[in-house]
């Protein structure tokens, strides 16, 4: 029997002897390369860049709800004023937030009756039934921060007379309050 010959490619060392030159080989592919490396850093860059981007969009969307909810409340809040003070001057005032100047203008139509008949049209007995209103506007404006013009409208109709007379009506004959 003959004993195993040895190849001079089979042994124990992790890189294996080239057998012309008696070097050791390495394998290719074995690291990262300076090219891959550059190329995930490129990557890593443009997911920084769009996260950047997206958190400034956000940041404008959320500036742009804050002041289209707070010209809201100011549409509203003149509006309940109005409703309150039936006889009052249209709202015309400019209110400076924090970081915004906002301008609120209000106009009345003539009044009619709920039915949407001027005071003076129809029988007396449609006028009779349904309380005179008129119809309101109220128009807040402002600009944003990117330099556009921003409004907000709200429309109602009001009584004309003051609501608190139509309580009047329930009490007693000859009480005094």
């Amino acid at each position: 029997m003959k004993p195993p010959t040895t190849s001079p490619m089979k042994h124990s060392a992790p890189f294996p002897r080239d057998p012309r030159c008696g070097r050791v080989r390495h394998r290719v592919g074995s690291g990262f390369t300076l090219i891959e490396a550059l190329v995930a850093l490129v990557l890593l860059s443009i997911g920084a860049i769009a996260l950047m981007t997206l958190q400034v969009r956000l940041r404008v969307v959320a500036d742009e709800a804050r002041h289209h909810d707070q010209a809201l409340r100011l549409a509203h809040n003149e509006l309940e004023r109005w409703r309150w003070q039936p006889d009052g001057p249209s709202p015309t005032l400019s209110w400076e937030g924090p970081d915004i100047e906002y301008a609120v203008a209000g106009r009345a139509a003539p009044a009619t009756d709920a039915l949407g008949r001027g005071a003076d049209e129809g029988g007396s007995e449609a006028v009779a039934l349904t309380p005179p209103l008129r119809p309101v506007q109220v128009r807040v404006q402002w600009t944003d921060r990117t330099g556009r013009s921003q409004s907000v409208t709200l429309e109602s109709l009001l009584p004309v007379t003051d609501p608190a007379l139509s309580g009047l009506l329930q009490l007693p004959p000859g009480s005094h309050r």
